[in-house]
């Protein structure tokens, strides 16, 4: 059979049961080149870079039978498509598992981080759904505040003993026991308001030594609970007493406010009217150490000036309560930076020899027809004379929130100046 020759360049010679064995230029792989007359081409496809290459030849051993070659399968396109889809899906399923584990960490450390909102206070669990005003103190978040500036606070407005707020005389505990304390008031049906007053402590209660104290007389049983009447020296008045849990108790009046109370903690805010629900999931507890939310659609028509008179504290709101619909109060420590809200956004510290304070959030929801502007002019005249800092405005249809700050002391004299004014 006659031999033919065909020239092909940086190719090795071959014949009809040779094949030309050669090398990729750009990855060295080798790369058997086709019988002549089956196609080949002076270009084809490396099996590893996949680039179309012109093969260059071997030093030696250019003519090679095909089996002593090892076989380099060049993978198909589909086969490259599963690779791609299945490292794709690695990829993002990777991804998934990350961002789980870190949203279960999140949820998990919120309250080591001090970011929960006041609607996941454990103690609200047990305030009746119809509470139209709610307070709460945080006892705990109040010894955090730096060089006691929040229990410095409290004791100013009345929370010591012998003030307005004595806890012992209240409840039956000293203020070291006590981790929050929260008081409910229904004043929008009834000729006198009705309350509780929730207590989470920090260790378990002695139920005996709070009884002594409250003159509590035998229990009653009303189906699978079991309560007492108890008489707090503070308030002169029988109120229902009742132990849900080791480190809970709770005060109730009159006694048939009772019925009302949960007898299981219902973490479900939603239960509340929609404005304070709103409020309670909107205002972080972060650093908030004396907090407020009340709601009612016309103060006028409440028992809001019996109200003032019978719990103490209370009277210093009446001037704000009685022109708005919602209201949101929240004490806590005030860090001093200041936010420029101009791109890009910066935190600037305070003054390393600023005095410590106290910064209250306020948010106020008005009725349509109130005169909003006028009763922010009247707030930013009050706070002049008060002596009080005001920052951070922002107004949004019937809603305005601002950031009041002052020293204890400053917060002393405007509670005490607001008392003159009752």
């Amino acid at each position: 059979m006659e031999n033919r020759t065909i020239a092909r360049p940086n190719l090795a010679r071959q014949n009809e049961n040779m094949s030309v064995v050669a090398t990729c230029p750009l990855c060295n792989a080798v790369i058997t080149w086709p019988q002549p007359g089956e196609g080949g081409e002076d270009r084809v496809v490396c099996p590893r870079c996949q680039e179309w290459v012109t093969p260059l030849p071997l030093d030696n051993n250019r003519n090679v039978a095909p089996d002593a070659i090892p076989a380099v399968e060049v993978p198909s396109s589909e086969s490259r498509r599963q690779k791609n889809l299945r490292l794709a899906g690695f990829i993002l399923g990777g991804m998934a598992l990350l961002a789980f584990v870190v949203t279960i960490w999140l949820v998990n450390t919120r309250d080591k981080r001090r970011l929960t909102q006041l609607a996941e206070s454990p103690g609200l669990g047990y305030v009746p759904s119809h509470a139209n005003v709610i307070i709460g103190v945080n006892l705990v978040e109040a010894e955090r505040s730096k060089g006691g500036l929040g229990i410095d606070t409290l004791d100013r407005v009345g929370f010591r003993t012998g003030g307005s707020w004595d806890l012992e005389r209240l409840v039956g505990l000293g203020r070291e026991q006590i981790a929050v304390l929260l008081i409910s008031l229904r004043v929008d049906q009834n000729l006198l308001p009705r309350w509780c007053i929730i207590v989470e402590t920090r260790s378990p209660l002695n139920p005996d030594a709070v009884r002594s104290r409250l003159t509590a007389r035998a229990a009653r049983d009303e189906g699978d609970r079991s309560h007492y009447l108890a008489t707090p020296p503070a308030l002169g008045i029988e109120a229902a007493l009742w132990f849900p849990d080791a480190r809970t108790m709770v005060l109730a009046y009159p006694p048939t406010e009772l019925a009302e109370v949960p007898r299981q903690a219902d973490s479900n805010p939603q239960r509340f009217a929609a404005p304070i629900h709103d409020l309670l999931m909107t205002r972080s507890e972060r650093d908030s150490f004396l907090w407020l939310v009340a709601h009612a659609e016309d103060w006028n028509k409440t028992s809001l000036p019996i109200s003032l008179q019978l719990v103490p504290g209370l009277a210093p709101l009446r001037p704000l309560l009685s022109s708005l619909r919602t209201v949101g109060l929240a004490f806590r420590e005030d860090k001093g930076e200041i936010v420029t809200r101009a791109r890009p956004a910066r935190i600037t510290a305070p003054p390393s020899d600023t005095p410590p304070a106290v910064a209250l959030d306020l948010v106020m929801i008005t009725p349509p027809e109130a005169d909003l502007p006028n009763l922010i002019d009247g707030l930013e005249t009050w706070s002049d004379r008060q002596r009080l800092l005001i920052r951070d405005q922002n107004r949004e249809g019937l809603r305005f929130s601002a950031t009041l700050v002052g020293t204890p002391s400053d917060w002393e004299t405007v509670l005490e100046s607001l008392r003159r004014q009752k």
